[in-house]
Parts: structure tokens; sequence; C-alpha cells
């Protein structure tokens, strides 16, 4: 296995679909201004989505919405990066349960 495969493997999901998103942007030489007419979403969430920062975007509601509309206007299967997106958020949450604790009124 090469450095880039692992580098690759260890990168936040949504950071992967980031670049997806970009380098598909790229290629196809769209502006983020056209995809911003074009898709109704706003620039500032555009840049957030393609450097996969979560904490930028309004919630995950949102942010799925906003990668479904940018990948289906490239060309891409929406549905299925969503999909992988919510699988990552499953598994990340199933790795770092969330300790919830309060007094039982007596």
């Amino acid at each position: 296995m090469s450095d880039k495969d692992v580098a690759v493997n260890e990168t936040p999901v949504l950071e992967q679909i980031g670049t997806l998103l970009r380098e598909t942007r790229e290629a196809k030489e769209i502006t983020l201004d056209t995809v911003q007419e074009e898709t109704k979403i706003r620039l500032y969430y555009l840049q957030a989505l393609e450097q996969g920062n979560k904490e930028l975007l309004p919630g995950d509601v949102y942010l799925k919405g906003f990668l479904k509309n940018y990948a289906n206007f490239l060309g891409l299967p929406g549905e299925e990066l969503v999909r992988r997106y919510s699988q990552s958020q499953d598994q990340e949450n199933k790795a770092t349960p969330e300790h919830i604790s309060w007094k039982v009124p007596s």
C-alpha cells in the first residue's frame, strides 16, 4: 500500500467528497459563482462542502441537501454520495458514543 493510499483512507469521508466535487467542477471548468447561480446554494456553503468543513454548514439536513443538489448539478450520483456520507456519520457515532447522565428524581 502506498503512502497516498493510506492518506486517502484516513481522510474523513466529507473531505473526500469535497475533493471530488471540487475536482469535478474544475475539470468541467465551472466557476463556483456559476454553481451558486444554478443551484441556489450560497457560495459560502459551496466552499465549505468542497473543503469538507462540516462546522461551516447549517446542519446535517442542509448538508445532505446541498451535497445532493451540488453533486447532481455536476453529473455525479448525489444520492450515493449522501448515502456514503450518512454511513460515515453512523460509523463515527457508533465509535464515539455520547455519555449522557442526569439526576433521577426521587
